[in-house]
């Protein structure tokens, strides 16, 4: 079949779930950078 195979890093873990994230967090509507930034902050 010839596929290859690897064992990731930690880094690489890391990027693989920070993709996820972004992926499921991702909602394509406009938000404020005000409010959003706000709301970091509680």
């Amino acid at each position: 079949m010839g596929l290859k195979a690897k064992i990731l890093t930690e880094v690489e873990r890391e990027d693989i779930g920070m993709l996820n994230a972004i992926k499921k967090g991702r909602t394509k509507q406009y938000i404020d950078n005000d409010s959003f930034i706000f709301n970091l902050n509680k």
